[in-house]
C-alpha cells in the first residue's frame, strides 16, 4: 500500500483449470473511476508493471503510473516465455485453438471482473499494452466493445511485413524462433488496421519508438495511415493518434496517457 493507492494479488477463474493471476491497484480517493488493463509483453510480469520490482526496465512500472494517475489498474499475466508459449501454442493448435485465443478470452474475464469493482466506473475500462501485450490489447478492444480506449505501444504492423520480410530495421517472425506468433490462414484476412477497424470509432493510441527493432516505425505508421481512413469516413479522426517518441522498444507514456485521460477521465 501507498499513500495514493492500495495493491492486491487478484487469481479469475478463466475457463475450467485456467486461471487469470494478475495485480490489482486501487486508488484510494473514494469515487467511481476509469479502470485500466495494463498489459506487459515477453518477459514482462504483472509485478513489473505495477513497479514491485526494484530494477527498471522496459515497462517503466506504467500500471503504477496509471494507478498515480487515478485509474484503477489491473495487470495481468501473458506466458511471458518463448520456450513455453511454443509449447502451449503447440498443444492449443492440436485441439484446433491457439493459445493467443485462450489470453484474449482471459482479457475478457478481466474486463468482467473489473465490471464489479465498486470502485470503476463500468462504462471507462481502458486498456494499455506492449509489444505483444499491445498485440493483445489490440485484438482485446477488436473484440470487446466494453474497452472504451485503447493504447498499443511497440506493436502495430503490416502483418505480411513483420511475419516474412527481412528488414533492417526489425526482426521478422519467420526468422527467430516464436512459432506461437504463426496463426492458420491469418495474412489472409486481417492486418493491424483491419483490426483497428473493428475498434472504430473508440479511441485508438499507437505509440511507437523510432529506434524500436520489434516494430519499426515507419512500417508502422504507414499501417496508421490505412487506420485513419476507417475512423476518417466514420467521422472520427480525432480519436486515432499516432505517438512517435525517440526511444527503444518501452513505454514512453506521456501522450498516451495524455490521449487516454481525454477520453476516459470525465
Amino acid at each position: 500500500s501507498t499513500d495514493r493507492y492500495r495493491t492486491e494479488r487478484v487469481w479469475l477463474q478463466a475457463a475450467p483449470g485456467v486461471e487469470v493471476y494478475g495485480v490489482l491497484l486501487i486508488p484510494k480517493a473514494a469515487g467511481r473511476r476509469p479502470a485500466l488493463i495494463c498489459q506487459h509483453g515477453m518477459g514482462g510480469t504483472p509485478a513489473m508493471t505495477a513497479g514491485l520490482t526494484e530494477r527498471d526496465d522496459y515497462l517503466r512500472r506504467f500500471g503504477a503510473q496509471a494507478a498515480e494517475r487515478g485509474y484503477v489498474v489491473f495487470a495481468p499475466y501473458l506466458v511471458n516465455d518463448q520456450t513455453q508459449r511454443n509449447r502451449l501454442h503447440r498443444k492449443a493448435t492440436s485441439l484446433g485453438q491457439t493459445l493467443q485465443g485462450l489470453e484474449q478470452w482471459k482479457m475478457i474475464r478481466v474486463a468482467d471482473f473489473l465490471e464489479t469493482l465498486p470502485e470503476v466506473d463500468p462504462s471507462r475500462i481502458g486498456i494499455y499494452g506492449i509489444s505483444w501485450g499491445g498485440r493483445t490489447a489490440l485484438y482485446a478492444a477488436a473484440i470487446d466493445r466494453r474497452l472504451a480506449a485503447v493504447a498499443v505501444s511497440g506493436y502495430f504492423n503490416q502483418n505480411t511485413k513483420k511475419l516474412f520480410q527481412y528488414s533492417p530495421y526489425s526482426t521478422a517472425y519467420i526468422d527467430t524462433p516464436e512459432e506461437y506468433a504463426f496463426f492458420p490462414a491469418f495474412i489472409n484476412e486481417f492486418s493491424d488496421a483491419d483490426l483497428a477497424s473493428l475498434v472504430a470509432p473508440r479511441p485508438l493510441f499507437i505509440e511507437s519508438g523510432t529506434l524500436d527493432t520489434a516494430a519499426y516505425f515507419k512500417d508502422g505508421f504507414i499501417e496508421f495511415t490505412r487506420a485513419r481512413e476507417f475512423y476518417r469516413h466514420l467521422g472520427a479522426e480525432d480519436r486515432i493518434e499516432f505517438g512517435l517518441f525517440r526511444g527503444l522498444h518501452l513505454i514512453h507514456g506521456t501522450t498516451a496517457f495524455q490521449f487516454l485521460d481525454r477520453w476516459l477521465k470525465p
